[in-house]
């Protein structure tokens, strides 16, 4: 049996890469049809195939960008839109139309994302409802880190590995770099492989020195990389230590609107209208405690509350009774390479163009805990 994989977005640098690299692993055929851009596309087509006689699949491979919130740009269906969120996968559950087909489900594939932190711990329902989605499968996986390709510059090999992304969030922008460093330094982060605490003067050798910008506009990022001196052992493609733009600093404005309908007329001042938000939110399907992926935990809160709490409120009336809420808060993450626990040496795959691949991780998790797998 071999993979199957597919990677919509054709001209995208980083889509293109993780297509071509992709290509390069043992035992995997890359679709390169340009017209296969949806999860329902690809599996009906892979079913059809293996119906009239091809290889039965082992995995089912597809590449996309992912997030920590539960938010995975790939289609599943030319019925929905990206980003597809956990509503999305009750949806297409429903209709059925992501279901494998009788003939490629017979080998009892894997389905395999390949997506940034889609398979984080937080996003495990995500990954849960999908498999139902899906049913014939026997595993649904998915990067729990940021998930990170890195190619030679003469394109002749490629390093797969994965980035922590360490996290804090602020409802109003931080002012200064050493907030941000406070901040982080005290945020309790760990090392997710072993459990071990950050040291905290990583804190101010990875969070630039210049050029921040705390305050991007909503729905805007910034990011700029840094260098990140890591280890290659065994040695690979020339390469025993690698270092480039390996971290990454990303402060990003994220925003959460919705509308509620006000019995009788809406409050006149803004204080009486933001003091709406947690009784409309508390009436929403999605935002309730016994949900299985609820809204707040998607952005790293415990509670509707602390979520509530973490956004700044900016009220608009539409009408005599409906008032629409955005919600705006920062988040600033360092993206640094995944090691060994107590070493600098990198965790890594590589990929020659020509030559034996090397791996050292896989959805097996052994012996680094790199994917969720449910």
């Amino acid at each position: 049996m071999v993979d199957y994989a597919f990677v919509p977005g054709f001209g995208i640098p980083e889509l293109d890469l993780c297509r071509a690299v992709l290509a390069l692993r043992p035992q995997t055929g890359v679709t390169p049809d340009p017209t296969a851009t949806t999860v329902e596309t690809f599996v009906g087509a892979l079913d059809f195939a293996i119906g009239v006689g091809i290889e039965p699949a082992a995995n089912v491979i597809a590449g996309s960008h992912g997030t920590g919130e539960g938010e995975l740009y790939l289609l599943m269906d030319k019925a929905h839109r990206v980003p597809t969120v956990y509503e999305t996968l009750e949806a297409v559950k429903v209709s059925g139309t992501i279901q494998v087909g009788t003939h490629l489900g017979a080998s009892n594939p894997a389905f395999r994302l390949v997506g940034c932190l889609i398979g984080s711990d937080e996003t495990l329902p995500f990954l849960r409802l999908m498999k139902q989605a899906l049913q014939r499968v026997s595993a649904v996986s998915a990067p729990r880190f940021v998930h990170t390709y890195q190619s030679a510059p003469d394109g002749s090999n490629a390093f797969e590995f994965m980035k922590y992304a360490h996290r804090i969030t602020s409802k109003d922008p931080l002012k200064s770099r050493d907030l941000v460093l406070g901040k982080f330094g005290g945020a309790d982060l760990h090392q997710d492989l072993d459990g071990s605490d950050v040291p905290i003067e990583n804190w101010d050798k990875w969070v630039p020195q210049g050029g921040l910008n705390l305050a991007p506009r909503p729905g805007s990022a910034q990011r700029i990389p840094f260098d990140f001196p890591v280890k290659i052992s065994p040695a690979a493609g020339g390469n025993s230590t690698l270092f480039k733009d390996l971290g990454t600093w990303h402060a990003i404005a994220d925003t959460h609107q919705f509308e509620v309908e006000v019995p009788g007329q809406v409050p006149k001042s803004e204080a009486d209208q933001i003091a709406l938000v947690p009784l409309a939110l508390g009436q929403l399907p999605e935002f309730q405690d016994n949900h299985p992926y609820p809204v707040f935990k998607r952005h790293h809160f415990q509670t509707r509350q602390a979520f509530v709490n973490g956004f700044r409120w900016k009220p608009t009336v539409v009408s005599n009774n409906t008032v629409s809420f955005t919600g705006t808060r920062y988040r600033y993450e360092l993206h640094v390479p995944v090691l060994k626990p107590g070493t600098d040496e990198l965790i890594y795959n590589f990929y020659p163009v020509s030559g034996t691949p090397i791996i050292n991780f896989t959805e097996s998790n052994q012996p680094y805990k790199l994917f969720g797998v449910v």
